[in-house]
């Protein structure tokens, strides 16, 4: 799991490794963020590592929160990826998956019947 963020004004999702399965982390978190001004709710899913955090743009920008987590150890920003680099590993790891198997199954037809017909199954 690495560290992930999506933001719109007045709400916030992280997701982070350090609190997901510790429960520890997660109250402390929501300790931290709690006594912070301007953060109206605060939804903690530790078996996932993620935070919902809906807060007052007025008071508040979703940056000061990741610094408020990051200089507390709880996010790391500089690891950090949007929902626009995460859409877009997906989408990337998805294509090359599919050309491996398109090209793995026309080597595999046109192997077929060769003696050479064991090698499309390592492609």
């Amino acid at each position: 799991m690495s560290y992930y963020f999506h933001s719109t004004p007045g709400r916030l999702r992280i997701k982070s490794p350090v609190i997901r399965k510790n429960e520890n982390a997660c109250y402390e978190v929501r300790k931290l963020l709690g006594a912070t001004s301007g953060i109206a709710t605060i939804d903690i899913n530790p078996a996932i590592g993620s935070l919902l955090i809906n807060y007052n743009p007025k008071a508040l920008k979703s940056a000061d929160i990741i610094n408020l987590l990051h200089n507390n150890g709880y996010y790391d920003k500089f690891k950090a990826v949007t929902q626009d680099q995460y859409i877009q590993d997906a989408a990337s790891k998805a294509g090359e998956f599919i050309v491996k198997t398109v090209a793995g199954s026309v080597l595999g037809t046109a192997l077929e019947g060769t003696p050479l017909s064991g090698l499309a199954v390592f492609i």
